[in-house]
């Protein structure tokens, strides 16, 4: 609230201040500067000593950070490998059902069901035929012995007659 007498005031003192920013010192500033430097020292040396106190709480806050992520982890692995290990018996069970299904379906007696089952009859002339091959199973395996010999013997052994 502007006052007449601020008014007046304004009106016969053109320089007088007119921002708020501008005070007047006192004359006695010396001994407030002295009293101000001291406290800003302690207070300096306080917050010295604060740093410190914050600056191990973050060091002990990120270690009991890190100890909660790798405990988080640990758990989350001994959760899948629980998991795992269930799906393993489960599939274990399955293949051992597989197997037993297999062997029951593959049976001579189950084989010999079936086939009766589809109008298929056993012949009873049977007749087995031995056929003999023409391989040597007494004779070693790989190249004669006489490819042994190298090419420029074999080549004089052909000119001058000889076998070998």
């Amino acid at each position: 609230m502007v006052t007449p007498r601020i008014l007046q005031q304004r009106r016969l003192h053109p320089g007088w201040p007119q921002t708020s920013g501008q005070r007047r010192r006192r004359a006695s500033a010396r001994p407030l500067l002295h009293q101000a430097g001291s406290a800003a020292a302690r207070r300096v040396r306080l917050t010295a000593g604060f740093t410190r106190l914050c600056a191990a709480l973050a060091v002990l806050l990120l270690a009991a950070a890190a100890y909660l992520v790798v405990a988080a982890q640990a758990t989350q692995s001994s959760y899948d490998l629980a998991r795992l290990k269930q799906q393993h018996e489960q599939l274990q069970a399955e293949q051992n059902q597989l197997r037993y299904q297999s062997a029951t379906l593959h049976a001579p007696a189950r084989v010999e069901q079936e086939a009766q089952q589809l109008g298929m009859q056993r012949r009873a002339d049977q007749r087995v035929l031995a056929v003999e091959a023409g391989v040597d199973l007494q004779k070693p395996i790989g190249p004669d012995p006489a490819d042994d010999l190298p090419r420029w013997q074999r080549l004089l052994g052909h000119l001058f007659g000889r076998d070998g």
